[in-house]
C-alpha cells in the first residue's frame, strides 16, 4: 500500500471464505479506517480522518467512519472484491471541534488522554494520527436497519499507512515499515498451534544483547499482545512460546507479525502463522493426537559452552514438523509439563484480565472461564443477571463463547431461571434482539423451549405492550425453518392461548397481523 493521503487507491480484498457465499443474503464489506495501537495507546480508536468511494451504491456510515460495499453476485462466486478509496486529512481547526475519540466497535469514548481536548498537535502525536489502519469486516443488512450489522469475527486488517511527511518528522516504534521480513533472519517454527504454547527461536542479526528488547504479536485493529517472556539462547537468538491466538478459532489459518524492538526500532518482523485445530490434526492417527494434546513441549538440551548454540537450535527445529514437534516430546519432562500446566493456565488468565481491563472488550477472558461459567449452579445463573440487568454488550460476548459448548450439560443457553426461562426466552421477554438473533442462529434447537407455563419465544414477545415487540416478531419468523414457525404458532401455553391470541388480548394488532401471515 502507498503511504500517502488525500488520494485515491485501489484495494482487493483477496478471498471471501467460502461459508458466507450465500446469494440469498444481503451481504456487504465494512470498510473502517481506525488508528494504531501505541505505548501512549493500546486502545483501537475511530480514525478522525475521512474516507471515502467515488463508487455509488455504497452506504456511508460517516459517524463511524465506515463505508459498506455491497458484494455482487460475481464477486460472491468470484470470492474477490475489489475497493476504491480516499482518505482525506483534517485540518487542525477541525480536529479541535472533533470532540473525544471513540472505541472501535463501541459506542463509548476513549478515556482523556491529553490535558486540552481541543490542542490539534497534542491529539495527533498521541494518537499517532499520521498513522493509519483499514479493517474490513463482513456484515449483513437485515431488514430495516440502517446499516448491515458487522460481523466481528470476520474482521481482517491492512498494512499500517502513513502520511510520508509526517513519517519523517515522527518516526515511531509502531511503524513497521521500518524494516520488512530480513530474509537473514531465522525463526522457526513459523507455524503452530492455535492454543498457542510452540517454543520459537529466532535468531536475528541485528540483535544487541546488552540491551533491553521487547516481543509482540501485532493482531492489527484488535491490539496486541507484548508480554512475551524472553530469554537469551546466546548473542544473537532469542527463545520464546507462543501465545493463544487472541481472536476465536476460524476455518482459516490466521498470520500474525512476530516483532521484535530495540532502541525504539524494529529489528526484526516476521509472520507467524496460527494453525486451525484441525488442519493440525486432521492426518494424524488417535496416538498421534493424543500426544499432541497432551504434550506440546519439546526440549533440547544445550551445551552451554556452544558459542553459537541457537544456530544449532534452529537446525534440529528446522527437521521438524508441527506435527512430528508434539510427537517426539521427552518423555522425562511428562511430569513437570502436567504441572506446569497449571502455571500457564494462571498466565493465560492473567493475560485475560488484564487485556479486559485495557480493552473493555471480556471475549478472551470468557473463552478462558467459560468451562468454569458453566460449571456455575448456583440460582439465578450469571448470564439471566446479565440480561436482565441491561448488560447487553457483555451478555453477547458471554453467547459468542458458548455457543459451541452444546455438548456441555447443562449449558449456559441451556439452563434455566425460577421462572423456567431460558437466556434465549429472557431475552426476547425483554424484547432484546441483538441477542435473541445470536442465540437462534447457533442454536435453532433451543427455540422450541418454553417456560414454567409453558410460554415459547413467540408467546413472550406477543405480550410486550404496544406492539413495542413488532419488529422483533418479523426477524424472528424470517429465521425460522416453516416446520418450528408453524409448531410455534400453533403452540397453547398453560392459559390455553396461542401466541396469536396473546396478541389480540393485548391489543398488539400490527403483532398480531404478523402472526396471522404466518
Amino acid at each position: 500500500m502507498v503511504n500517502r493521503s488525500d488520494y485515491f487507491f485501489t484495494l482487493y480484498f483477496e478471498k471471501i471464505p467460502r461459508k458466507w457465499h450465500d446469494l440469498n443474503r444481503d451481504l456487504y464489506i465494512r470498510v473502517t479506517l481506525v488508528t494504531i495501537s501505541s505505548d501512549k495507546v493500546s486502545v483501537i480508536c475511530i480514525h478522525p480522518y475521512a474516507i471515502d468511494t467515488p463508487e455509488n451504491n455504497v452506504l456511508r456510515d460517516t459517524y463511524n467512519n465506515s463505508l459498506y460495499f455491497p458484494i455482487n453476485r460475481e464477486e460472491m462466486l468470484s470470492g474477490k472484491k475489489s475497493f476504491r478509496l480516499s482518505r482525506k486529512k483534517m485540518i487542525q481547526h477541525d480536529l479541535k471541534l472533533y470532540g473525544p475519540l471513540r472505541l472501535f466497535h463501541s459506542n463509548e469514548n476513549d478515556i482523556q488522554r491529553v490535558t486540552n481536548s481541543h490542542d490539534a498537535k497534542q491529539i495527533i502525536e498521541t494518537y499517532q494520527l499520521w498513522k493509519s489502519q483499514l479493517v474490513f469486516t463482513i456484515a449483513e443488512h437485515l431488514y430495516h436497519n440502517n446499516f448491515p450489522i458487522s460481523i466481528l469475527s470476520t474482521s481482517v486488517t491492512t498494512q499500517i499507512m502513513c502520511d510520508e511527511a509526517s513519517r519523517r518528522d515522527k518516526p515511531s516504534i509502531n511503524d513497521t515499515n521500518i524494516i520488512d521480513d530480513d530474509v537473514s533472519i531465522k525463526c522457526t517454527p513459523r507455524k503452530g498451534d492455535w492454543n498457542g504454547g510452540d517454543d520459537i527461536l529466532m535468531t536475528i542479526p541485528r540483535f544487541d544483547k546488552r540491551k533491553v528488547f521487547h516481543i509482540y504479536f501485532d493482531y492489527g485493529s484488535m491490539g496486541k499482545l507484548d508480554d512475551i517472556k524472553a530469554t537469551l539462547v546466546d548473542s544473537r537468538t532469542i527463545f520464546f512460546q507462543t501465545p493463544p491466538c487472541s481472536i476465536l478459532a476460524t476455518e482459516r489459518n490466521f498470520t500474525v507479525p512476530i516483532i521484535v524492538i530495540q532502541n525504539d526500532i524494529i529489528i526484526a518482523r516476521i509472520d507467524f502463522i496460527y494453525l486451525t485445530p484441525v488442519k493440525i490434526t486432521i492426518n494424524s492417527c488417535s496416538r498421534c493426537q493424543y500426544e499432541m494434546m497432551n504434550n506440546k513441549r519439546r526440549y533440547f538440551i544445550l551445551d552451554p559452552t556452544e558459542p553459537e548454540g541457537g544456530d544449532l537450535l534452529v537446525q534440529q527445529m528446522n527437521r521438524l514438523t508441527t506435527e512430528e514437534k508434539y510427537i517426539e516430546t521427552n518423555r522425562r519432562h511428562i511430569n513437570d509439563d502436567k504441572i506446569s500446566k497449571i502455571d500457564k493456565y494462571l498466565g493465560q488468565l492473567q493475560d485475560a484480565i488484564v487485556e479486559f481491563v485495557r480493552t473493555n472488550n471480556p471475549s478472551r477472558l470468557f473463552r478462558r472461564t467459560r468451562l468454569l461459567l458453566v460449571k456455575y449452579d448456583q440460582s439465578p445463573p450469571p448470564l439471566d443477571d446479565s440480561i436482565r440487568n441491561g448488560h447487553f454488550d457483555i451478555a453477547l460476548k458471554l453467547i459468542e463463547q458458548v455457543v459451541d459448548m452444546s455438548s456441555t450439560s447443562p449449558g449456559l443457553l441451556e439452563r434455566k431461571n425460577n421462572d423456567g426461562e431460558t437466556p434465549l426466552l429472557l431475552a426476547a421477554k425483554l424484547n432484546q434482539w441483538i441477542l435473541v438473533e445470536a442465540i437462534i442462529k447457533k442454536r435453532l434447537d433451543l427455540t422450541e423451549n418454553t417456560d414454567e407455563n409453558d410460554n415459547n419465544i413467540l408467546h413472550l414477545l406477543a405480550n410486550i405492550p404496544d406492539n413495542k415487540a413488532c419488529e422483533t416478531i418479523k426477524n424472528v419468523l424470517q429465521l425460522l425453518p416453516n416446520n418450528i414457525r408453524v409448531n410455534l404458532l400453533k403452540q397453547k401455553n398453560k392459559d390455553n392461548q396461542t401466541p396469536i391470541e396473546i396478541a389480540q388480548f393485548k391489543n398488539n394488532t400490527h403483532c398480531a397481523d404478523l402472526l396471522n401471515k404466518s
